[in-house]
């Protein structure tokens, strides 16, 4: 309609003069408008946005942000021949026919000294991972979206080292030029979140349940997960919950009875699997092994060390508190008991020691994350996913192409799996990944310390508008050795949402992807994390919808709300509170992600309001 204005006002205009005159204003102001919602001109008047190169070395670009295994690259290799080259019934015979092919065409190079295959991947379904924010996949992906062509569009994600970092320069020059590659990025390194308190701090006079059980409704929970399903159904088939960290003592008291055993052992591609995989310890053909106990443990059941003294003895830890946290039975004699005690603990511990010894700092390598999704998109169930919750209580400050890659993967495969991961303890706004991912749940932490029945956000714990919710991050739980310690940090909030979850899914195991998610995120509640719910009035109000400067739209910054696992499995959450169910792009007053951007919607809108505002004054003129 507005259209034909512009249409009918320049017909009107006998004069050509006028009517140039009458589209230049239109453009000038509809230009105008833009840059004053901050979003600068439209994107045909201005340079292409830039765009990561598809060969990213360490030290340039994101590079410089994180750490990385010298010479250590993540390589994204051009698969040439039929679709059928990215299936197969094990994960050795990929690993085999992927390995000879590409050793045998670039391993006589001196200056490479090993390739290891990761996973074979269909590029033509990743349009999903397109579109999350400050994320770019090389032009010749994207071309290979609207290609007919889908033999074509094959990868083969492998782990190259190198000499050195020269030789990686050079030869992964010479791979882009000859069109052999994707795209290649460094192996980069990820850190388990580390407590910012001192546990001098914590108080140590329990009652006879964790506070925290009571502020997410745990109780209400599990009366509403009784109305919805029987006992006897929940535990017969419970939900499995899949830890990435550390590794967890499998033997503590309070978690062998709820840790996953593989009923076929090394059918998913791991040696020895019975209670998950350890796969920082792969080797060729195969994803790791079955020593997922924590990594400076001499075996389950043993403490990480005498005296649990330390940040590293903390982090060897890491896993078992985590585990607890979502699934430790309740035991009489302790006050320790997880959010969903009916879940299953798959173990991937994804944790090598910093420098390949006995000792040190626990470190977690980009590609020991992607062969614990590799193997935990293996497993089916009743033609779904098996594994349908991931808890990453870990992360780095840059972003992985191929970890984005393999974490979409998991979405598409089966039901969907869902990743859970902390927000990071630096109060800091910075994205922190793999939370930050956009078809991940990134958590917050409230609390200012152990028993502190208030919601104010903790002192330590990242915010900004990509987290999704916020739970308690000052847990008392499960340590290896069979013993249990207080620990702050988002990393413990993490579990809280991965375990109410858990609960969700006891009672609807036929959830979607974007239902499980939907439902986690719409079950917070806002008022008790922002408004009149709290006990001391309206708190967190400085991260309660401030004005982000150039943006258009007001955001939380904690997220929808505080985790309510009672709504949650009711599906009962207070939907009037405009809780964010996908994050938001910055525009003018648009939101959500998809092919048509708040860039081009504001530029559309100007074109189509402006005609208007001047018919009226050029009306009104004449009138007067």
């Amino acid at each position: 309609m507005l259209i034909f204005i512009v249409f009918v006002e320049i017909w009107r205009m006998r004069n050509i003069f006028n009517q140039i005159q009458y589209l230049v204003g239109v453009s000038l102001l509809g230009s105008f408008c833009l840059m004053a919602c901050g979003r600068g001109t439209p994107g045909f008047m201005e340079e292409p946005p830039s765009q990561i190169p598809p060969v990213r070395l360490a030290g340039s670009g994101q590079g410089n942000k994180a750490e990385h295994r010298p010479g250590s690259y993540l390589v994204m290799f051009r698969e040439s021949g039929a679709n059928s080259n990215l299936y197969f019934s094990s994960f050795a015979d990929e690993y085999s026919h992927h390995y000879n092919k590409l050793s045998d065409q670039f391993l006589t190079d001196p200056r490479i000294k090993d390739i290891d295959v990761l996973s074979a991947v269909d590029m033509t379904g990743l349009r999903s991972v397109e579109w999350e924010p400050e994320f770019s996949l090389p032009k010749a992906i994207s071309h290979a979206f609207s290609s007919d062509d889908t033999d074509g569009a094959a990868g083969v994600l492998a782990r190259v080292d190198f000499e050195d970092e020269i030789a990686a320069a050079a030869v992964l020059g010479e791979w882009e030029s000859d069109s052999r590659i994707w795209f290649a990025e460094p192996n980069e390194i990820s850190r388990l979140s580390e407590d910012a308190t001192s546990l001098a701090q914590l108080s140590k006079d329990y009652a006879n349940k964790q506070f925290w059980h009571q502020q997410i409704r745990v109780p209400e929970a599990f009366a509403a997960l009784a109305a919805e399903s029987s006992a006897a159904d929940v535990y017969a088939d419970p939900p499995v919950i899949a830890v990435l960290d550390s590794g967890v003592d499998y033997e503590h008291p309070q978690l062998k009875e709820n840790i996953w055993v593989n009923t076929q052992v090394g059918a998913a591609g791991c040696v020895d699997d019975i209670h998950g995989c350890n796969t920082a310890k792969a080797s060729k053909g195969r994803l790791g092994n079955g020593d997922v106990w924590p990594v400076l443990a001499d075996g389950p059941g043993q403490e990480c060390d005498p005296g649990n003294a330390g940040a590293i003895s903390k982090k060897c830890d890491h896993g078992t508190h985590v585990a607890g946290i979502i699934a430790a039975k309740p035991l009489a004699s302790s006050y320790v008991a997880g959010v969903c005690p009916m879940c299953k603990i798959m173990i991937l511990r994804v944790t090598e020691v910093e420098g390949g010894g006995t000792s040190g700092d626990p470190m977690i390598l980009d590609d020991s994350q992607i062969r614990a999704y590799k193997y935990l998109a293996r497993f089916r169930k009743s033609g779904g996913s098996a594994v349908r919750l991931v808890n990453a209580s870990f992360g780095k400050y840059s972003r992985s192409r191929s970890l984005s890659i393999l974490i979409d993967v998991l979405k598409r495969v089966g039901s969907g799996t869902l990743l859970i991961g902390a927000a990071s303890n630096e109060d800091s706004m910075i994205r922190s990944y793999p939370a930050a991912l956009a078809n991940a749940i990134a958590v917050a932490s409230v609390g200012a310390r152990h028993n502190d029945p208030s919601v104010r956000k903790s002192n330590f714990s990242n915010f900004g508008p990509w987290v999704d919710i916020a739970a308690p991050g000052f847990i008392d739980s499960t340590v290896s050795g069979g013993a249990s310690r207080v620990m702050p940090g988002t990393s413990m909030a993490s579990p809280v949402v991965a375990g109410s979850a858990g609960l969700l899914l006891a009672a609807y195991p036929k959830l979607s992807f974007l239902e499980l998610r939907d439902r986690i995120i719409k079950g917070a509640s806002a008022a008790r994390l922002y408004g009149s719910d709290a006990t001391d009035g309206s708190i967190n109000s400085q991260y309660y919808y401030p004005k982000i400067a150039g943006e258009f739209a007001r955001r939380p910054l904690l997220g929808g709300g505080l985790v309510d696992a009672e709504a949650m499995v009711k599906g009962s959450g207070n939907f009037a509170t405009g809780q964010p169910v996908e994050r938001v792009t910055a525009g003018c007053g648009v939101i959500g992600i998809g092919s048509f951007g708040g860039r081009q919607v504001g530029w559309l809108v100007a074109f189509l309001i402006l005609p208007l505002l001047l018919s009226l004054f050029r009306i009104g003129g004449r009138r007067g």
